[in-house]
């Protein structure tokens, strides 16, 4: 019976949300809309209209961690447009295209809804010991090829594990920027303060030393690569100076 009861409260909640979408006043180009949209298993559904207009178009799509909205634009089951839509100060500005045409898109929901409708941010619980895996990323709208816009990711990982006291292993990959040049690091650092690793040596085929700093603090990791890219061997414009938060204890290594 509580079984009955909780799969009855359960279906009862689902239909509650799904028939409270999010709704948003907004635009494509000079156009008034209005939309609705709402989180499922699958990603995001809803519809929208234009201004006067009575038929509704469909959109499916997916949100990209708390950045960035992507949807697409289908009538009668076809595609016929694509929103590319950054999340900035609780509204979506970005652009609609198709085949043919673009437009800037911008739309406005009330305030506080948006929220519901992005990935929920993970609260992980780890320790504070150095072995573990840290990471930083963000989603934006690239505009680098417009009119082909695509979701873009700026950030990545770093898998670290305590030899010793005062040596570390660690291995990590960024991208960086919209043009997705790569920063990769395997390598031994070695204790330089009470929260710094150092790692300074000159890499096989250089000439220079790579210098990365790996500062530890509360579940966080910070790295400074001492503007020495080209030393350890980065993609032309990728950096490795990024501030990490610590998602596992574990440091996992069999994707690299």
């Amino acid at each position: 019976m509580r079984l009955v009861l909780l799969t009855a409260f359960a279906t009862l909640w689902w239909a509650a949300a799904q028939a409270d979408p999010v709704t948003f006043d907004g635009s494509i180009g000079p156009y008034d809309i209005e939309a609705e949209l709402s989180r499922s298993d699958d990603g995001l559904v809803g519809r929208y209209r234009y201004a006067g207009r009575d038929t509704w178009l469909d959109l499916t799509g997916d949100a990209f961690g708390q950045d960035v909205i992507q949807l697409s634009e289908q009538v009668d089951g076809e595609a016929t447009g694509t929103f590319f839509l950054d999340v900035v100060n609780d509204q979506l500005e970005g652009y609609w295209v198709n085949e043919t045409d673009e437009y800037t898109a911008q739309l406005t929901p009330p305030q506080g809804a948006l929220v519901s409708l992005l990935d929920p941010i993970a609260e992980p619980q780890v320790n504070s010991s150095v072995t573990g895996q840290y990471f930083v990323g963000s989603h934006w709208v690239n505009t680098m090829w417009a009119p082909r816009y695509e979701v873009a990711f700026n950030g990545g990982d770093v898998n670290v594990v305590a030899v010793s006291p005062d040596l570390i292993y660690v291995r990590f990959e960024f991208i960086v920027g919209p043009t997705y040049h790569f920063a990769y690091f395997e390598g031994f650092a070695r204790r330089a303060n009470e929260r710094t690793f150092i790692h300074d040596q000159v890499l096989e085929g250089g000439d220079e030393p790579c210098q990365l700093a790996f500062t530890f603090e509360d579940a966080t990791l910070s790295i400074d690569d001492n503007n020495s890219g080209f030393a350890c061997q980065f993609g032309m414009r990728a950096h490795a100076n990024f501030d990490l938060n610590k998602v596992s204890d574990i440091a996992e290594f069999e994707d690299y």
